[in-house]
């Protein structure tokens, strides 16, 4: 499991910058990746949902693992991390 996890999400994690405010069906491939990933490391079968593997495994969406990542990389709460969350995501 560490090593999938491990690969996966550090190209996942890669370039967050240049993906944050890409299109939902550009992540969309991202997403299919870590969604077999996770499969592959739990044993689940392709037609169950995800989205309770990846909670179990407390790994994030995509998207909101690309947020989450740039708010912690902000050094300025109050300026640029405020504005990257947006309400809804």
């Amino acid at each position: 499991m560490t090593l999938v996890h491990s690969f996966v999400s550090t190209r996942l994690d890669y370039c967050n910058s240049v993906l944050y405010g890409v299109a939902d069906n550009q992540l969309q491939r991202l997403q299919s990746v870590q969604n077999a990933a996770a499969r592959l490391v739990t044993g689940t079968r392709r037609p169950e949902h995800t989205t309770p593997v990846l909670q179990s495994l407390h790994w994030l969406p995509v998207r909101q693992r690309i947020v989450y990542k740039l708010v912690l990389c902000t050094d300025n709460w109050r300026g640029i991390g405020r504005h990257l969350v947006r309400p809804g995501e």
